[in-house]
C-alpha cells in the first residue's frame, strides 16, 4: 500500500490501481488495494451523499456477497454468482461485500452519524483485538456449547443460544485484550519508532492578527 501510494499516488490517472487489482484479484491483498480506492474516492467526493437508491443497492449487494458460504454455495442465490478466474469465490465475494458496505457507509450521512456514536466507536477501538481472538473462542467456547445443547435442542435454537452466550464474552475478552496487550504494544512500538526516527514537533500557529490596511 505504501509503495503503491508513494509511486503512483500523485498521478492524475488511477490506472495503477487497476493493474494492482488485476494482479491481486485472487488473494486477500485485493482488499488492501480496494481500501486505497475507497479512500481516494472519498477524498475526491468529499461529504456528498450518494443517491439513496445506489446506497441501498450497495447495502443489499454487500450483505449478499458478504454472506457467501464456504460450504453449500452450489445451492440457492449464491450458485448464480460467477467464478472470477482462479479466485476463491468465498474470499472474492466477501471482500467485494465488505467494500460495498464500507462505501455505503462512507457516502451516506446518516450512516456516518450512526457509526460515530460511542457504542460503535468502542467496537472500532477493540476491532483488531476482536479479529485476533474471536476465532479461537468460536472454535472452542461457541462450538462446545452448541454441541452440548444439540442433544436436547433443535439445531437453530442451539446455535442461537450459543451465539447469545458467546458474543458478550468475545466482546469482553477483546476489550480486555485491547487494554492489556494491544494498547501497551502500540505504546512500545511508538517508543521504538521515536528512537529510530524522532518526531518533529508540530509548529503551533501564532495568535490571529487582522490585516492592516495599506
Amino acid at each position: 500500500m505504501f509503495s503503491l501510494l508513494a509511486l503512483f499516488g500523485g498521478f492524475g490517472s488511477r490506472w495503477p490501481y487497476l493493474v494492482a487489482m488485476a494482479i491481486f484479484y485472487d488473494s486477500y491483498y485485493l482488499a488492501f488495494i480496494l481500501g486505497i480506492v475507497l479512500s481516494d474516492h472519498q477524498l475526491r467526493s468529499g461529504d456528498r451523499d450518494a443517491p439513496l437508491v445506489l446506497t441501498l443497492l450497495a447495502v443489499i449487494l454487500g450483505l449478499t456477497f458478504g454472506s457467501y458460504p464456504y460450504y453449500g454455495a452450489d445451492q440457492g442465490l449464491w450458485s448464480l454468482l460467477p467464478t472470477v478466474g482462479s479466485a476463491h469465490k468465498a474470499v472474492f465475494y466477501h471482500i467485494l461485500g465488505a467494500v460495498l458496505l464500507i462505501q455505503a457507509a462512507n457516502q451516506f450521512t446518516r450512516a456516518r452519524r450512526l457509526l460515530a456514536r460511542p457504542a460503535f466507536r468502542f467496537l472500532g477501538r477493540i476491532s483488531y483485538s476482536l479479529y485476533l481472538i474471536h476465532f479461537p473462542l468460536v472454535c472452542s467456547l461457541s462450538t462446545g456449547l452448541a454441541l452440548f445443547l444439540l442433544p436436547t435442542l433443535d439445531y437453530s435454537v442451539a446455535i442461537a443460544v450459543s451465539f447469545l452466550v458467546s458474543a458478550p464474552l468475545v466482546v469482553a475478552a477483546a476489550a480486555l485484550f485491547t487494554e492489556l496487550v494491544d494498547r501497551p504494544a502500540i505504546r512500545i512500538a511508538d517508543g521504538l519508532a521515536e528512537l529510530v526516527v524522532p518526531r518533529t514537533p508540530l509548529r503551533q500557529p501564532g495568535p490571529y492578527k487582522p490585516a492592516t490596511p495599506a
